[in-house]
């Protein structure tokens, strides 16, 4: 089954009509699809939390726009819900994140976090490294909490880096800016 979706409704929609959700019926494309701000108010959300909190956690001004941009989507699908709904602009409102976002989350946490297993290594800026083999996918974790997937590496560059006595080194001469990459 081939799933395009292209706005929040029709992953909202997707999700609805899942009875059991699987890895294997979650489009890959789904992460980039959803802006990651959205994903961290969901995150953030799991207590209620006021508006002000909201926006000071994105590291945005308390405004309409940004609130009708990054909140107010999530409300629109089901994903967050107020506290005091009968008073939408009630200064003691809060929001949460609701059973279906919190299944949107836990898809999206099997998606991220299932596949490539990292191997922990000695280096001042790097945590771990894992390889996948076939996708030819090289996952590096940064101590800073970051992680990067480098496509199309060859595995001898992998073993290269694993078998260097400056890993940190060896990535910033030899990877970093020759290889295709995207943040997780």
């Amino acid at each position: 089954m081939s799933l395009i979706i292209k706005t929040l409704s029709e992953i909202n929609n997707h999700l609805r009509s899942q009875k059991t959700v699987k890895r294997d019926q979650v489009e890959p494309k789904l992460l980039s699809l959803l802006e990651s701000v959205f994903l961290k108010v969901l995150v953030f959300c799991d207590q209620p939390q006021s508006r002000l909190a909201i926006l000071e956690i994105l590291k945005l001004y308390n405004n309409s726009r940004n609130f009708d941009n990054y909140v107010k989507p999530l409300l629109e699908v089901g994903w967050l819900q107020q506290t005091i709904p009968d008073k939408p602009r009630s200064k003691n409102q809060k929001y949460y994140t609701t059973d279906l976002g919190k299944k949107l989350l836990e898809v999206l946490s099997l998606e991220v976090n299932s596949g490539i297993k990292r191997i922990p290594v000695a280096s001042s800026n790097i945590a771990a490294v894992g390889y996948d083999k076939e996708a030819r996918i090289l996952e590096i974790e940064f101590h800073h909490g970051a992680i990067y997937q480098y496509v199309d590496v060859p595995e001898k560059v992998y073993e290269e880096l694993m078998g260097s006595p400056a890993i940190g080194a060896y990535f910033m001469n030899e990877i970093k800016r020759k290889f295709k990459y995207q943040k997780k």
